[in-house]
């Protein structure tokens, strides 16, 4: 009966320890993507996401010589012209039209060698690309 009770505590003791590492994993995961938004609206010199995004993804490459990150996400399209039209980096600024596509050249900030918005209008889908070296 005892060893019954000890396999048990080890279950439920293992399960909790998983349980753990998953969460500390996933909240790890969110700073992370929180960070690479933040860095990329910074050197793009873009206002906050709206708040409707979704799908948000965030990719970075790079290493210690140069930085990559790379947001895409998807929103109303009344959602993102307001985002756009608050943004310092987009605001006023013609985009280069090409098959429902716009994309934005933006002079980039705080070092950055690059910085671009573009807008697939028929999907909604918003994709920001920044990168120093």
């Amino acid at each position: 009966m005892r060893d019954n009770r000890r396999l048990v505590l080890a279950i439920l003791a293992a399960g909790l320890g998983a349980a753990l590492l998953v969460a500390g994993a996933t909240a790890w995961l969110r700073h992370r993507d929180r960070q690479g938004v933040a860095v990329a609206r910074e050197w793009a010199r873009l206002a906050q996401l709206p708040a409707s995004a979704a799908n948000l993804t965030v990719r970075r490459a790079g290493g210690m010589f140069a930085r990559e990150f790379v947001v895409t996400f998807n929103a109303p399209l009344l959602d993102i012209n307001a985002w756009l039209a608050r943004s310092p980096g987009t605001r006023g600024r013609t985009p280069r039209i090409e098959d429902g596509t716009e994309t934005y050249r933006i002079r980039p900030a705080r070092g950055a060698q690059f910085a671009e918005v573009v807008v697939h209008r028929p999907s909604r889908a918003v994709r920001i690309r920044v990168y120093w070296s």
